[in-house]
């Protein structure tokens, strides 16, 4: 028909791949902000550990500890600082909702 739309959203093509926004305050001032994109086979662990943390400045969830095995530990094997993620690292989203 004339009036369908058939095209899919943007961003749910492939679910599988979800962003996680981090932010590294170590390296500067100015928090260095990246994604993580984590193929996530069903079953397979994100492999993280993260803790709540609140403060004046910046409040959210922090990487504890990465787990080996996990996604985000297999992304840090194909990535480069600064892009890896860390302990101590902030997450600033998670598949793309930020806390507003």
């Amino acid at each position: 028909g004339m009036g369908e739309d058939t095209r899919t959203p943007a961003g749910l093509a492939d679910n599988s791949r979800a962003p996680l926004d981090v932010a590294d305050e170590s390296l500067a001032d100015e928090p260095f902000c990246f994604e993580v994109y984590v193929d996530k086979p069903t079953g397979m662990k994100l492999g993280i550990e993260v803790m709540l943390v609140t403060g004046n400045r910046v409040g959210g969830l922090v990487v504890d500890r990465i787990s080996p095995g996990g996604c985000v530990d297999a992304w840090n094997r194909q990535s480069r600082p600064p892009y890896q993620v860390q302990s101590g690292d902030f997450i600033v989203q998670v598949n793309g909702i930020g806390r507003s």
